[in-house]
């Protein structure tokens, strides 16, 4: 079996699969981990206490495998087990691994995959490497794609979400359209998506840029994650959360919907409740005489399921009492809670660590609104070491296929398996007052439209021809609709309905 190694720069959900417990241990830059495995969750330390954020993965049995921050690799014993040759010629290596995704470790069904972004300002490269299990000797490395040759400027913000197969998974990377610093107005927003599977990797997906950057400077410091059914992306940036549809079958992204003012300064830590009916956001303190505004580091909750414009539902959970504090990572856990590191920045002043470096924040019924998500501020002591560091970058293991979606080609029983690119469109979407949707099929297909909630909205007999539909009696929010044929799925997409 070989152990494979990228290197990178760079709508109903499916189905959930059960017992896998590949992300049940997490590994902290600052020597400790979190073993899920356990009721409650167990603190346990690790060898090494290296610079820069981790990514770590277990067996389906919830043993630790492997951990790495992109310059070393470890087994689950500790030992080290870096390669000759593994990520040579980094720049500003540990820059890029400081408080970003720019490691990211993924277990197939019989390799382990390791991703890396390899890049500065003038040098964005993905690489792919294939170790040996056995003594992890690299025998193949080489560079897929080279930024700067297309003219993108990629950032390390990779995540992983399980193809609609169930099975491969897609890496999603943003980038900007520009071969400096993307901090000037009008710079495009693009993302990359790199299909990993276990014998046939390398499709790859450019997502144009339907945004442009505002020049701000801070936006390219945001977190970027998945929803927990992978129909999701949201990202941190600067001022503003911008949230993606995402097809799980053609890895491709739509923008929705962009949260402005979400802070004075910038978004950092983002994560969704485990019914994706909410959204949490950490903010950024201001620090070291930047000229900024005050604005201390906070947790903000944003609720998706209200029927009204999410700005608007911004509900500030817990805000530092002074500047020299923010919060750093911020992550959903297996048990359904979402954990939370903070840290001392103002570095010229000395000071004995705090209770709040040393211990964990857990919001421990995110799904929840407002105070009764319930924030225990000292929930798992660190045993005296300072958690100022992020979580390790772990995709989500427990997202099964799209059950019924044209990708679910490991269903024999799906009949429209075969259909795998249907060239449905509902536009415009975001939508206020009519949806037109095309169909492709030369027959009459029969149409859903469900809200957040699951309820049904909707249902109507899509024409030939296609055919427009009023929506100006639905509430503002997220929908989900639906395409059928012989009762089957043969399509979906996600819909947000807007005042």
């Amino acid at each position: 079996m070989l152990v494979r190694i990228l290197l990178a720069v760079v709508c109903l959900s499916g189905s959930m699969a059960k017992g896998q417990k590949e992300g049940n241990n997490w590994v902290l830059s600052s020597g400790v981990g979190l073993d899920f495995n356990t009721i409650p969750t167990e603190l346990f330390y690790i060898a090494s206490q290296d610079t820069g954020m981790f990514s770590a993965v277990s067996d389906s049995e919830g043993a630790l495998l492997a951990y790495s921050n992109g310059f070393n690799i470890w087994n689950g014993d500790g030992e080290l087990v870096t390669p000759e040759g593994f990520v040579e010629d980094i720049i500003n290596l540990s820059w890029n691994t400081s408080n970003y995704q720019s490691i990211l470790i993924v277990k197939l069904e019989s390799s382990i995959s390791i991703l890396y972004a390899k890049y500065n300002v003038f040098e964005n490269d993905l690489y792919l490497a294939e170790l040996e299990e056995s003594g992890l000797n690299i025998i193949f490395q080489d560079s897929l794609i080279v930024g700067d040759e297309e003219g993108y400027w990629q950032q390390n913000r990779l995540i992983a979400i399980k193809h609609g197969n169930g099975r491969d998974w897609w890496i999603v990377n943003q980038a900007y359209l520009t071969t400096d610093w993307p901090t000037s107005d009008g710079d495009a927003i693009y993302f990359y998506s790199y299909l990993l599977a276990e014998n046939s990797s390398g499709h790859l997906v450019i997502n144009e840029g339907d945004y442009l950057s505002n020049g701000y400077g801070f936006e390219v410091m945001g977190e970027m994650i998945s929803s927990n059914n992978g129909d999701y992306i949201v990202k941190a940036h600067g001022k503003e959360l911008l949230l993606y549809s995402f097809d799980r079958c053609a890895g491709q992204l739509s923008l929705m919907e962009v949260i402005s003012d979400v802070d004075m300064i910038s978004g950092f830590g983002v994560a969704f409740s485990p019914d994706d009916s909410k959204l949490y956001v950490t903010t950024y303190s201001s620090f070291n005489g930047l000229g900024l505004p005050y604005s201390p580091s906070s947790i903000l909750q944003y609720c998706l399921d209200c029927g009204m414009d999410i700005a608007s539902t911004k509900d500030t959970i817990y805000q530092f009492p002074t500047k020299n504090f923010q919060f750093y990572g911020m992550k959903l856990g297996p048990d359904g809670k979402i954990y939370l590191t903070a840290g001392k920045i103002d570095l010229g002043v000395d000071d004995p660590l705090s209770d709040y470096q040393t211990h964990f924040w857990v919001i421990n019924h995110p799904d929840s609104l407002g105070a009764a998500c319930d924030l225990d501020t000292a929930s798992i002591s660190s045993g005296g070491r300072d958690l100022s560091s992020s979580f390790p970058n772990i995709p989500n293991y427990q997202l099964g296929s799209w059950r019924g979606s044209p990708c679910d080609t490991l269903d024999d029983t799906n009949p429209v398996a075969e259909l795998t690119s249907l060239p449905f469109k509902a536009y415009p979407n975001p939508v206020q007052d009519y949806l037109y949707i095309d169909n492709p099929l030369q027959t009459t297909c029969q149409a859903v439209v469900y809200n957040a909630m699951g309820q049904e909205v909707e249902r109507f007999d899509l024409e030939q021809a296609g055919q427009t539909v009023s929506t100006t009696s639905w509430p503002t929010g997220f929908y989900q609709l639906i395409i059928q044929q012989h009762n089957h799925i043969v399509w979906r997409q996600s819909v947000v309905k807007m005042e």
